[in-house]
């Protein structure tokens, strides 16, 4: 889908109906930072700070980043991409031996880093890294080779992010978060410049600050409706405004659904969001160089920060980052020597063509949001997978649980169960219809929101209005459906035989057609030629 849908989506609602159940009602939880097999910070014994290593970390940083500025302006050619490199490389030390001698500045820090330093060199600790680094410099030898997506990506992003990822492991526990966010701030800038970085900043620092005024819940909404409604008039360039037309998408990529998540956490949770873990949700590096950014959970964001043993969760994002690298590859051949344009549809196999090779280039987004949330695992955000085996759905409703979950869990969050827990004295079946039919309209407003940030256009075209009615129609007919049989639970998996598994694959190939043609339409310039594409053949 155009926007983003996230793996959560195994359980039900209390009607057995919609997707999952309600959320649970306990408030957001500081990050856990979890013992590890790396080690805890609690047992260090308190030590003397010394002055002299607080200062000569900040001199290391100094001279790091005076060399890193320098590497990076000198040569031409190969020299100078290589120096581009090396400058991130030195941007991400530097900025890890600031951290390091801020925490050496009190007798705890020392204790916690020497403690952190003594587990973290450990042999088998240093033989996870290794493995682990050996994987990522793969990785970015095929971001390179491949191209991936951008320039900016692989050559300033990634270096970043995988450099950084060595510094990070090395720091305390307690220190990584305020890291990531400085690790971030660099890459906005390196890829922004100063000035549209500087902008960015101020204005995520002035949205989120109203989400903490002191002031009622509407009035907040209101004051951010108001300030939006400045920006969207700096969008469509009635209002001046001193920062570049490129930082617009990305803008909006970093606040018009996050802030949308945030108020919300922040209003219904027992617990207020820290300041240092609310920058780095807004902030988050790869976000920069990917626009079109999935929909990432507050909540979970801070929950599932370190919640397991520290390889595993490096690990998980190294294979995601493999899979979205793949399929970022794959969607390259489809795009370049697979598609046709539906001026050149004249036969009945074009048509299947073009039906199949438009939906097969969904494996874009795909790809990219395995990439930016398995990068987001190096540093310690054990984040949910976005999409679950979604071209095996074998209905509308199950096709609308596995793709781009992270949608899905952010309309039903904020807008079915609201919508459903308000109607449902009135009946479930209605409260279940309705909660439902209004989820996708909202999807098809949002979908509009959200091309306006990106791209400054608002539209609004038969093609969105039937796209998302005919899924919306298709999801409340499998709900009703699927709350009418409630079939009960298989304690023991059922032997393999043709009659029981033949109607599941009969299902999953109508869904995969159905898909593919609704998709053509959607994606088709308009309804009329869609129209007179098939019926030309």
């Amino acid at each position: 889908m155009l926007l983003p849908l996230g793996d959560r989506a195994s359980e039900r609602t209390p009607t057995d109906g919609f997707v999952t159940a309600p959320p649970d009602s306990t408030a957001i939880q500081p990050p856990s930072y979890v013992a590890m097999s790396s080690g805890t910070v609690a047992a260090a014994p308190p030590a003397e700070p010394s002055r002299a290593l607080p200062a000569t970390l900040f001199i290391a940083a100094a001279v790091t980043l005076a060399l890193g500025i320098l590497v990076g302006r000198g040569g031409s050619g190969f020299v100078a991409w290589i120096g581009q490199v090396a400058q991130h490389v030195l941007f991400a030390t530097s900025a890890g031996l600031v951290i390091g001698g801020l925490v050496t500045r009190s007798p705890e820090g020392v204790a916690e880093l020497s403690l952190r330093w003594e587990m973290a060199t450990r042999r088998e600790a240093l033989r996870s890294l290794a493995l682990t680094g050996a994987q990522l410099g793969l990785l970015w030898l095929a971001f390179v080779r491949f191209s991936i997506e951008n320039e900016a990506f692989y050559q300033k992003i990634a270096v970043l992010a995988f450099s950084g990822f060595v510094v990070n492991y090395f720091l305390p526990l307690r220190q990584r978060l305020l890291y990531f966010f400085v690790l971030s701030l660099l890459g906005i800038v390196t890829v922004m410049g100063m000035q549209n970085g500087a902008w960015l900043l101020a204005i995520g620092l002035v949205l989120m600050g109203v989400c903490h005024l002191p002031i009622r819940y509407g009035a907040r909404v209101a004051l951010l409706v108001g300030i939006g409604g400045l920006l969207a008039l700096g969008r469509v360039e009635r209002l001046p405004v001193p920062w570049s037309t490129a930082l617009w998408p990305i803008m909006g990529s970093f606040f018009m659904f996050r802030l949308i998540v945030y108020l919300y956490d922040m209003e219904h949770a027992k617990e207020k969001p820290t300041v240092l873990s609310a920058l780095s949700y807004f902030f988050l590096l790869p976000n920069v160089v990917f626009p079109f950014f999935p929909v990432v959970d507050y909540t979970v964001f801070r929950k599932q920060y370190y919640d397991e043993e520290e390889f595993a969760i490096y690990q998980r994002g190294v294979r995601w980052m493999m899979r979205g690298t793949l399929q970022l590859i794959a969607y390259r051949v489809v795009y370049q020597y697979l598609t046709i344009p539906i001026t050149s549809v004249h036969t009945a196999a074009d048509v299947g063509i073009y039906m199949l090779t438009t939906y097969l280039l969904y494996i874009r987004v795909s790809g990219q949001f395995h990439l930016v949330t398995g990068m987001l695992h190096l540093f310690g955000f054990n984040l949910p997978r976005t999409h679950n085996r979604y071209f095996l759905a074998s209905s509308m409703l199950d096709y609308w649980r596995r793709i781009n979950i992270y949608w899905k869990d952010f309309m039903l969050k904020l807008v079915f169960y609201p919508v459903y827990f308000r109607l449902k004295k009135y009946g479930e079946v209605r409260a279940l219809v309705l909660g439902t039919s209004i989820v996708f309209v909202a999807t098809w407003l949002l979908h509009s929101y959200q091309w306006f940030w990106l791209l400054g256009e608002f539209p609004l075209t038969w093609n969105d209005v039937i796209m998302w009615g005919v899924i919306g129609g298709a999801v409340v007919v499998n709900t009703l459906y699927e709350r009418k049989r409630k079939p009960g639970r298989q304690l023991q998996p059922a032997t393999f035989s043709f009659r029981t598994h033949a109607p599941v694959v009969l299902r999953t190939a109508a869904t995969f057609v159905f898909i593919c043609v609704l998709w053509s339409l959607w994606t088709s310039p308009s309804v009329t030629d869609w129209v007179a594409m098939v019926s030309l053949n």
